[in-house]
């Protein structure tokens, strides 16, 4: 695997842990605002981080 996928495989893992991070942190009216209940943002946080990104972070992105 060619350095740059790595790096971008790294950074889309550090990302998806900072979107489950924040989505634990916000109340049940924030979660509500967007769509999503307390059950959802905690099933969402324990996901596999193994899971494939199915997008880039917007750092890599052109």
């Amino acid at each position: 695997m060619p350095v740059s996928r790595l790096l971008a495989a790294l950074c889309c893992w550090r990302q998806l842990q900072r979107e489950r991070q924040q989505l634990l942190a916000m109340n049940d009216v924030e979660l509500r605002d967007i769509g999503l209940s307390r059950i959802d943002a905690v099933a969402a946080a324990q996901r596999p981080s193994f899971q494939p990104c199915l997008r880039p972070p917007l750092a890599l992105r052109r």
